[in-house]
């Protein structure tokens, strides 16, 4: 009886040892730590890139919105502009769905159901932007972009790197 005793005891206990292995295993990698100001800024950052890409770029699907998040991040890249997404969209006059706004309103995004999919591209397309993850798809010379229809004197001194949709993407002319 005791050495029956004994073997269940060493099974239940090389059956536990099994267990904490299998749950070692399955143990979530470890994600680097943020600090909570870190944290402030890249929820606002979020947010400042998702109004932008929703009143800026909603019409132009995924495509549209991207090329938008990148004008963003190489602005703010470049060194001639502000260094977050918050203050390259907020300056005066740069995103025309800002151009009545003041510059601290945050806009309240809102869609119709049958608009979720392209909300939900810009959710996404907006995490990759304020996480540094946007892949590039432009050069970091293209800072501009407008509608098909306007005409600005801007316009003169730059070059038009691609057309998605109803609006154009600029850099600067290449000097001959």
């Amino acid at each position: 009886m005791k050495n029956k005793l004994g073997v269940v005891i060493l099974l239940l206990i090389n059956a536990i040892c099994i267990l904490l292995v299998v749950l070692q295993l399955q143990k979530e990698p470890e994600i680097p730590t943020v600090n909570k100001a870190q944290t402030e800024l890249i929820t606002k950052e979020k947010q400042c890139y998702l109004e932008a890409l929703w009143y800026e770029a909603r019409g132009e699907g995924y495509e549209g919105m991207y090329k938008v998040a990148e004008v963003i991040q190489n602005r703010k890249e470049s060194g001639k502009y502000p260094d977050t997404a918050c203050a390259v969209i907020k300056q005066p006059k740069q995103f025309s769905y800002r151009n009545d706004l003041h510059y601290d309103k945050t806009l309240k995004i809102s869609y119709n159901t049958n608009e979720q999919e392209i909300y939900d591209q810009a959710v996404e397309i907006a995490n990759k932007a304020s996480q540094g993850n946007l892949t590039r798809t432009m050069p970091e010379t293209v800072m501009w972009y407008t509608t098909l229809k306007i005409k600005r004197s801007w316009m003169k001194a730059k070059e038009v790197y691609t057309k998605v949709g109803n609006h154009k993407f600029f850099k600067l002319k290449e000097k001959e």
